[in-house]
């Protein structure tokens, strides 16, 4: 999931770039600059739909005491990628208590 939102922002930057070579003219139009500017924009919304299917970090949810999310998200990394994440749930909750 991480590669697909790094792509897809290279893919946005390089959309951006081919529409100002796309929509570049000599002609000094107000409006080319404004749709070169959504054209690149449109990148961004794929990332936003994406981004709902990213859990929060385990160590950001037991700082916030919600460790039984944190503890959820840690079994699915492990289910995810059949080993278990450096550390462990255990280890995360004593560093952020102390």
């Amino acid at each position: 999931m991480d590669l697909v939102l790094d792509g897809l922002w290279h893919l946005g930057s390089l959309l951006s770039y081919m529409t100002t070579i796309l929509f570049y003219s000599n002609d000094d139009s107000p409006f080319l600059w404004r749709l070169m500017f959504a054209v690149g924009a449109l990148g961004a919304i794929p990332i936003i739909f994406l981004r709902k299917k990213i859990p929060e970090s385990p160590r950001w949810l037991i700082y916030r005491k919600r460790y039984r999310q944190a503890q959820e998200v840690i079994y699915q990394i492990i289910d995810n990628n059949g080993k278990s994440p450096r550390g462990d749930y255990q280890e995360l909750q004593e560093t952020n208590e102390a």
